[in-house]
């Protein structure tokens, strides 16, 4: 209570006294123009494009993601060994458990093979 009184008296706007701000409107929305938004088209059949590099690809999805990476002049990685993914997430390990898993303990992982 004795805070209170103290925000109360060293200045506090009460209801009467508060400044409401205005809503303001700075642009009008286009509602046609918003509806051409992607994610508003109709689903439609994709081919996956061609690629430079056909082995790397396992599934149609990768062959966009490689699409997009020659684009830019990058390549894959190279495919992660398993002690190489158990220490990616080490992160994780260190995060609930405290400790960052040791590489015995990795290779020991049978999770991922």
């Amino acid at each position: 209570m004795l805070s209170l009184l103290t925000t109360v008296f060293m200045g506090a706007a009460n209801g009467d006294d508060a400044v409401k701000p205005q809503a303001t409107r700075t642009k009008k929305i286009d509602f046609a123009k918003e509806r051409k938004w992607w994610s508003y088209a109709p689903i439609s059949d994709q081919s996956p494009p061609d690629v430079n590099d056909q082995a790397w690809c396992k599934t149609d999805i990768d062959r966009f993601i490689l699409t997009k990476l020659e684009a830019i002049g990058l390549s894959p990685a190279p495919q992660a060994n398993r002690v190489a993914l158990i220490r990616w997430t080490s992160p994780l390990s260190v995060d609930t458990q405290s400790y960052e898993p040791t590489l015995l303990a990795a290779s020991n992982c049978s999770g991922l093979r």
